[in-house]
């Protein structure tokens, strides 16, 4: 895996050579500087730039309102532009991932039956990626309804049988690079524990 992302991210620095102001190219290496170099940083400053140049593309919306979410801004501003997202394009096959960000949101915000919601509505939308099965079993276990979140982590391990709260929260770790800090880190290993338990 280590060589595939280093790969990515040569592509990516290579499309930003190419199309430098080009808001779909932006926005793409935006999400390689996400999943696949764990800077953030870099992330917002691409997708900062691609909205500006584009402010109706709801992929760029999106992800600049999930980067917002994962750097500590309001997650409330993030939820109002992944809204905006939904209303420009209702009926885009990505919006399964929409209603994920979303759902991390309000985790953050502790709403965590809207948490759950937005779980079940991503798996109604396609029901076979395990991150849904991973937001629904926290939304579950986080309410205290550990034997609902326990059948949900069932799915999950059939979808995903490599899976473990261990490498989630070490993605995380991945993801959130340099400010996977004490607060974030706090957060993910309360995470991970009600994963633990779930599973």
């Amino acid at each position: 895996m280590a060589r595939e992302r280093a790969l990515a991210v040569e592509h990516a620095e290579r499309a930003r050579r190419t199309a430098p102001k080009n808001s779909f190219v932006l926005i793409n290496c935006a999400d390689t500087a996400f999943y696949s170099a764990g800077n953030l940083d870099l992330a917002l400053e691409l997708l900062n730039e691609a909205v500006e140049r584009n402010p109706y593309d709801p992929q760029g919306l999106v992800l600049l309102a999930n980067a917002h979410r994962t750097v500590g801004a309001d997650p409330a501003d993030s939820l109002r532009a992944i809204g905006q997202a939904r209303r420009i394009s209702p009926r885009v096959p990505r919006s399964h991932r929409w209603l994920h960000y979303a759902g991390w949101c309000h985790w953050k915000l502790g709403e965590l039956d809207k948490m759950e919601e937005s779980a079940r509505s991503e798996i109604e939308l396609y029901s076979d990626a395990p991150a849904q099965w991973v937001e629904l079993t926290c939304a579950l276990g986080l309410q205290g309804r550990m034997a609902e979140a326990k059948e949900a982590a069932k799915v999950l391990r059939k979808l995903s049988p490599a899976f473990t709260p261990e490498g989630f929260y070490e993605i995380a770790r991945r993801f959130y690079g340099a400010r996977f800090d004490g607060s974030v880190q706090a957060e993910y290993r309360a995470l991970c524990s009600t994963l633990q338990r779930a599973m």
